[in-house]
C-alpha cells in the first residue's frame, strides 16, 4: 500500500485523501510568479517546523533571493538553516550536478529544484528527462517528495510533455479573471499510486502562505 505523506497545507491534504504519495517526484507547472514555487515552499517550510530535513537546490538564483521571497510569507528559515533542516545546494548549473545530487540522496530526503527552467535552458530536454527518470527510481528507493518548478509556455508543448512523461505527478497552475479579480487554480493532472479528483482548486496567497478557497469539478 502506498504510503501517503501530509503536506500540511490546509484543505488540500483532506482534497488529496490524505497526502502525496511518497516517493514521487512531482512537476508544479505554471507561469512564473502563479504560486507553483510558492506551494512547495509553503510545504517545505511545514516540514522543517516538524523537525523534518528539506534541500533546496537553486539553479539561476541565489539563497538570499529565495530569502527574500521566503521572508514575504513570515517564513524564518535561518534558524532552520542553522540547525541543518535546510539546507541549500548552489550553482547546481548543469545536469551532471544532479546526477551526482540523486546518487548521494539520504533516505526520507525531500527535494525543491528552483528551477527546471534554467536547467533546460542549458541541457537538451531528453537529457533532462533521463536525468528525472533516474531520480524517480531513486525516490521509490529512498522515500521523501521531490518538487520541480518549471514556467509553463517558456518551452516548445512537446517539451512540457516529455517533462510531464517523466515525473510522477504534474500539478498544473493557472488563472482567470472574473470581473475585476485574478482568480487562481491549480489541478493535480497527474499522480502515480493515488486517485485525486480532476477538480479545479482555488486558491489564494497571503502573507501565511497558500490558502484553499474551494474545489470545482471540471465540466
Amino acid at each position: 500500500m502506498v504510503k501517503l505523506l501530509k503536506t500540511g497545507i490546509a484543505g488540500f491534504d483532506e482534497f488529496v485523501g490524505g497526502g502525496l504519495p511518497e516517493g514521487n517526484t512531482i512537476l508544479l507547472l505554471g507561469e512564473a510568479g502563479i504560486g507553483n514555487l510558492t506551494f512547495a515552499c509553503h510545504i517545505a517550510y511545514n516540514r522543517v517546523l516538524e523537525g523534518k530535513p528539506v534541500t533546496y537546490v537553486l539553479v539561476g538564483k541565489s539563497i538570499v533571493e529565495v530569502e527574500r521571497e521566503l521572508e514575504a510569507f513570515n517564513w524564518k528559515i535561518q534558524q532552520y538553516v542553522d540547525k541543518g533542516l535546510w539546507k541549500f545546494l548552489e550553482k547546481f548549473d548543469d545536469i551532471e550536478k544532479f546526477t551526482v545530487l540523486v546518487e548521494e540522496m539520504e533516505e526520507g530526503s525531500w527535494l525543491i529544484f528552483d528551477s527546471l527552467s534554467d536547467i533546460l535552458l542549458v541541457e537538451k530536454p531528453t537529457k533532462v528527462a533521463e536525468f528525472l527518470k533516474k531520480l524517480s527510481l531513486y525516490a521509490k528507493k529512498f522515500g521523501g517528495i521531490h518538487f520541480f518548478v518549471l514556467d509553463k509556455g517558456m518551452f516548445k508543448p512537446r517539451v512540457e510533455a516529455l517533462i510531464q512523461h517523466f515525473v510522477d505527478g504534474v500539478i498544473v497552475f493557472d488563472f482567470e479573471v472574473r470581473g475585476m479579480a485574478a482568480i487562481r487554480y491549480f489541478v493535480v493532472k497527474k499522480m502515480v499510486g493515488k486517485v485525486i479528483p480532476q477538480d479545479l482548486i482555488v486558491f489564494s496567497m497571503n502573507e501565511n502562505g497558500i490558502i484553499i478557497e474551494t474545489a470545482t469539478r471540471i465540466t
